[in-house]
């Protein structure tokens, strides 16, 4: 700053405290500043779209690996289901078997019994047994088929009973 020194001013420090540019170079740069900042711009939303687009594309994922796994899910409880029913079945059937073959057992048991020694007094008790409910039998006292309830003999041959023999 040599042209202030005739006047006696020696300049040390020059400090630019608002700076204003003409019109147009003010024109430009801002509107370099908004290219600038228009291309930020764009840049940050391609990368948000790439961002995004990924994001969309795990939910997707993701969600067709839950479904997956609820198929899955859903497919090892008709397993179970169909396994549990199939076991029920067969114990049920089993159980039935052993039933019936139970009962089988018991009607050969007694038809071997009512075979045996002494099935001859188990009829009879069987035959008193319904002599007992009722109140007044009429039977044939004459004839051939009389029945004499104080003949022993005749009333067991008449119910084909066999004697046993005193042990």
């Amino acid at each position: 700053m040599k042209e202030l020194e005739p006047y006696g001013l020696e300049v040390k420090q020059v400090l630019v405290r608002y700076f204003r540019y003409t019109d147009e170079i003010q024109k430009n740069i801002e509107e370099k500043k908004l290219k600038d900042q228009l291309v930020f711009k764009n840049q940050a939303e391609g990368r948000a779209a790439i961002e995004g687009a990924q994001l969309k594309k795990m939910i997707q994922e993701g969600q067709a690996s839950v479904g997956i796994k609820l198929q899955e899910g859903s497919a090892y409880i008709t397993k179970k289901d169909a396994d549990r029913d199939l076991y029920v079945r067969t114990k049920h059937a089993e159980a039935d078997l052993l039933i019936k073959l139970a009962e089988a057992r018991k009607t050969q048991l007694r038809n071997d019994a009512l075979q045996g020694a002494g099935s001859d007094r188990m009829v009879g008790l069987k035959l008193a047994e319904v002599y007992k409910g009722l109140e007044l039998v009429v039977l044939p006292s004459d004839g051939p088929n009389g029945v004499n309830p104080l003949d022993l003999e005749r009333t067991m041959k008449l119910l084909e009973l066999k004697r046993q023999e005193a042990r």
